[in-house]
């Protein structure tokens, strides 16, 4: 997975080239508190969070809780490793570009 940082407004650009593709992140948590991750762009995308500490079942998935079609999670984390499966919303032919953050 590509490492993720914590920021406030700064979106990490990514682009889903292949149909059926997922893209994996991981951020790390240092403090307990409310948590923002979710995805910017114009591509129709859905997400799952997965931690701390576990890639097994996933905490909370989403669709379209963002802007436009964007997924968008807000929960409280606790200190750990957290893990982000991003896809595209139609696996059989769905490409493009998103950009996706973690704040709080």
């Amino acid at each position: 997975p590509m490492d993720l940082p914590v920021l406030e407004l700064l979106a990490t650009p990514a682009n889903l080239t292949t149909a059926g593709d997922t893209h994996r992140y991981r951020f790390s948590v240092e403090e307990s508190g409310r948590y923002v991750v979710e995805t910017v762009g114009q591509t129709d995308l859905t997400m799952s969070l997965y931690g701390p500490d576990s890639a097994d079942i996933p905490m909370a998935n989403d669709d379209d809780s963002g802007d436009k079609y964007n997924p968008r999670i807000s929960t409280v984390l606790d200190p750990g490793t957290y893990l982000v499966h991003v896809r595209h919303y139609n696996t059989s032919s769905g490409t493009g570009q998103y950009g996706i953050r973690v704040w709080r």
